[in-house]
């Protein structure tokens, strides 16, 4: 008897993707979001995607309290801290970019440096995601690319 409930335990543990990935919602709800994720860690409360794409993981940034800043706003919070920013397109290699439109800026992510075309996003309080596209989400979620940033 112990050997079955063991197997079993076993068994919900291989197919759990929570347990398998740390992943809070099945693949699907991603996968719905973003044409183009693979985990790479997990969630935590602690720092978001701005807080992220600046190299920080000790805190939550974001400067403009519960709203969505403009594409103007963005800019003159990254300038103050030496970012130059471009629109979406100019050939750049970017460190960092921006996501929703140029009226209300809603997500951040960070490109490493020397990335070929992918980036590393943090999304909200959920998990950290590598995406091989800096283009990577449907435009109900996060929307598209807004700026780069230098």
């Amino acid at each position: 008897m112990k050997k079955i409930v063991l197997v079993i335990a076993l068994v919900i543990t291989l197919f759990s993707a929570k347990t398998a990935l740390g992943l809070i919602y099945p693949d699907s709800w991603y996968d719905a979001r973003s044409w183009t994720w693979e985990y790479n860690a997990p969630a935590t409360s602690t720092y978001n995607c701005l807080a992220y794409a600046l190299d920080i993981t000790s805190t939550w940034v974001w400067p403009w309290g519960s709203t969505h800043p403009t594409s103007s706003q963005v800019d003159a919070y990254l300038a103050y801290l030496g970012y130059t920013g471009y629109n979406w397109g100019y050939p750049i290699q970017p460190k960092i970019i921006s996501y929703g439109t140029s009226s209300a800026v809603t997500h951040f992510s960070k490109v490493p440096p020397g990335a070929s075309g992918y980036c590393i996003a943090k999304w909200g309080d959920l998990e950290r995601f590598k995406h091989y596209s800096w283009d990577p989400y449907y435009t109900s979620f996060y929307g598209a690319p807004v700026k780069t940033y230098q």
